[in-house]
């Protein structure tokens, strides 16, 4: 009898271990490349404005109606992000918690990088806004993303997938309560 629970223990054992190996994991090319711009001291000031800059009478419209022409102004006036190697250090204004870029590229799937607590949507043409098909994180990811000795060291605390943007596209910034009282700048990086 005692033979026989020697030879479960031994041959659950051997089944065990091969069960439990060690097995390690890598954040994804693009993950890394974003966190590595991110904290990077190298960056490309980017400024947006307020939506009454370009037309006091958009203060108090709704998306629906003024869409196009906010496309159209922040277009003339080079308020545009694209896909680049370098982070943008983004700066909004103290007066409002919401701003606009718009998209320069002609990719249609994009991951956006911030380091900050944003909140990010599209608009479309009909002043329509998207949320992220995705905000989610690999594991891998997040512990690499860890830049320090605590979890509270991220360079990125908000990642966002958009798939099949729609032509036109004009991102909207929003504050959120986790943005540090004071702070109006964040710094952003978008890979395809």
């Amino acid at each position: 009898m005692r033979s026989i629970i020697v030879i479960v223990v031994l041959v659950l054992s051997l089944i065990s271990c091969k069960e439990f190996q060690t097995e390690t994991f890598t954040a994804s090319d693009k993950d890394l490349s974003a966190r590595n711009a991110i904290a990077d001291s190298v960056s490309i000031d980017f400024s947006t404005e307020l939506l009454t800059t370009y037309d006091l009478s958009w203060k108090n419209k709704g998306l629906d109606t003024i869409s196009v022409a906010l496309y159209d102004s922040l277009l003339a006036n080079d308020i545009a992000l694209s896909i680049l190697d370098t982070a943008y250090t983004v700066s909004v204004s103290s007066k409002n918690d919401t701003s606009y870029a718009i998209f320069s590229g002609t990719e249609s799937d994009i991951t956006v990088y911030i380091g900050d607590y944003m909140e990010l949507r599209l608009v479309d043409q009909n002043g329509d806004t998207r949320l992220p098909d995705d905000k989610s994180w690999d594991l891998a990811a997040i512990y690499e993303n860890l830049n320090g000795v605590t979890s509270t060291s991220y360079d990125i605390k908000s990642r966002y997938v958009f798939k099949a943007l729609p032509q036109k596209t004009i991102f909207q910034f929003l504050r959120n309560d986790q943005v540090e009282v004071g702070k109006y700048s964040f710094k952003l990086i978008i890979n395809q």
